[in-house]
């Protein structure tokens, strides 16, 4: 058998004729077929590793040649959506996104775009109270045992100026809202790069960072317990206040990341 005949997955496949127009059409149709395949894991419930099928199979239930299709699976895995398995029993099997590499592609996105510090800050400050008050609303002791965790982690780092942004990241993901905690992610791993280039600047001109990371951790502890206490009055405004607090140390005039 030539390995042209041979599917993606191992499977026999004799590929249907490809002519210059369908080559004309193939990254639209490609792109409408990664649709339609999203569209239906997402009405599916996303049910991470099933099978969708093998790639004769596929191609023959939506009418496409391998080659579409095939650039219809590069997409779909481009998007974290499918991986296409080779042997015996694979096939197209659903997979769970990476949300780190989501988080990195929209940091990267804000700062070729030259999203500035203020409007950073202020958008943090928008979520972040809320993500606040909600976690106030919904901790639980789970919650309860992961919040400690990050501030004893804080405590014990070796190096004390290296600052963390990990509670917040907790704080976003026990109030219990997706969007809030994606987007959150995406502003805070912008905020650390400019926190830590501030640091090693200070540290670099003799300057002592101490001061400003202890402040900081203050203000977590003080975030915590009013989280904890479910106080989500208490727990927004220690956070607005926060946020607010590192304005100074972070904002330049027309400064970018």
């Amino acid at each position: 058998m030539n390995t042209e005949d041979l599917a993606l997955d191992g499977t026999a496949y004799t590929a249907p004729a490809f002519t210059s127009q369908d080559a004309d059409r193939a990254p639209k149709l490609a792109e409408r077929l990664a649709a339609k395949v999203e569209q239906e894991i997402l009405r599916s419930g996303w049910p991470v590793g099933e099978v969708i099928g093998n790639e004769p199979e596929l191609i023959t239930r939506f009418g496409v040649s391998r080659a579409i299709f095939r650039e219809a699976v590069r997409i779909l895995e481009n998007h974290g959506v499918v991986e296409m398995r080779r042997g015996p029993g694979g096939g197209l099997v659903i997979t769970s996104p990476d949300g780190g590499a989501i988080t990195q592609a929209a940091a990267l996105y804000l700062a070729y775009k030259g999203a500035s510090t203020a409007s950073l800050l202020e958008t943090r400050l928008a979520l972040e109270v809320s993500c606040a008050e909600r976690a106030a609303q919904k901790i639980d002791e789970a919650g309860i045992k992961r919040l400690r965790n990050v501030l004893r982690t804080e405590a014990a780092r070796e190096r004390p100026w290296h600052h963390s942004h990990e509670l917040h990241n907790e704080i976003a993901s026990i109030a219990a809202n997706p969007v809030f905690e994606l987007f959150v992610d995406v502003l805070l791993s912008l905020t650390e790069r400019h926190l830590r280039r501030l640091v090693d600047n200070m540290v670099a001109t003799g300057a002592d960072p101490r001061d400003l990371i202890e402040e900081s951790r203050r203000a977590h502890h003080a975030i915590v317990e009013a989280i904890v206490g479910g106080d989500a009055a208490l727990a927004r405004h220690r956070m607005q206040r926060h946020i607010e607090g590192i304005q100074p140390y972070l904002l330049r005039p027309n400064g970018a990341f």
